[in-house]
């Protein structure tokens, strides 16, 4: 698998609609899989509308899902189901303009990642704040 979102993603992978991450007015995703967060910036020309969303073990994706564009290496390492079992995409919750996700984590954290972006305007996998200190590995869903 490389490149684009059109390839078949594993059927472990989580998508997450993250929102504008880039700050360019389009959706954006974010796929977790094989110990990896990837981005997939959303294609301007196309107008991606609603995204892709893991529904149990089946990755529902809409009919225009070929409107995302090659995959950035997000975040490196740890991002495995046992040390990230729930990975959830949320609003801008520190106030930055950048949609903020949230993770579980094995021994049942629950992390805040605020989202950032480079000096060009790219994103960038933020900075993790323990909000949560045990029982969080027990919940499968976070909206």
């Amino acid at each position: 698998m490389n490149g684009a979102l059109g390839n078949v993603l594993p059927d472990t992978a989580q998508v997450l609609s993250i929102g504008d991450t880039n700050g360019d007015g389009y959706p954006d995703l974010v796929a977790k899989y094989n110990n990896n967060l990837w981005f997939y910036v959303g294609d301007p020309a196309a107008k991606p509308g609603v995204p892709a969303v893991k529904l149990g073990r089946t990755v529902a994706l809409p009919r225009n899902w070929k409107h995302f564009g090659n995959r950035t290496l997000f975040g490196t390492g740890g991002w495995s189901l046992a040390n990230r079992p729930l990975v959830a995409s949320g609003d801008d919750a520190d106030g930055n303009t950048v949609p903020d996700p949230w993770a579980t984590t094995g021994d049942g954290k629950l992390l805040f990642y605020s989202g950032a972006r480079d000096a060009s305007g790219n994103p960038t996998n933020g900075a993790s704040t323990v909000v949560g200190s045990s029982g969080w590995n027990a919940i499968t869903a976070i909206s």
